[in-house]
């Protein structure tokens, strides 16, 4: 109930419940986006941190890049993820072809949604 996330987008969600209703609305409106990891993920047993890149898969199959960046997880002492933060450009989101890209993909992910999690008390 004390979990927090922190996205450059959305802002920070905090309690499980909230970010439940979060992912469950978001992800299921991002596409087909994937996040593919770059260089190894390091762990110490309670932190990782992994670097990825985010890609749009258009509908013939090829990959657009349209990010960059690095995902922290804080776990407790019996594994559960209590933190959670995303950093990346979100300025190459703008780019008007990686906008039409993620549109290719199937993303329907708006500023309204956007406007809603970020003004969430």
């Amino acid at each position: 109930t004390d979990s927090v996330y922190h996205d450059p987008i959305f802002g920070e969600i905090r309690g499980r419940e909230e970010i439940r209703t979060w992912l469950t609305d978001i992800m299921g409106k991002v596409g087909n986006i994937v996040f593919e990891p770059l260089g190894p993920r390091l762990d110490d047993g309670t932190t990782s941190v992994q670097e990825w890149q985010q890609m749009a898969i258009q509908p013939d199959g090829s990959r657009v890049f349209m990010s960059r960046g690095t995902s922290v997880r804080r776990r407790d002492a019996v594994g559960l993820v209590t933190y959670a933060a995303d950093y990346f450009d979100s300025a190459s989101l703008m780019d008007p072809d990686v906008q039409a890209a993620a549109i290719a993909a199937g993303s329907t992910v708006g500023v309204d949604d956007i406007v809603r999690y970020r003004t969430a008390p």
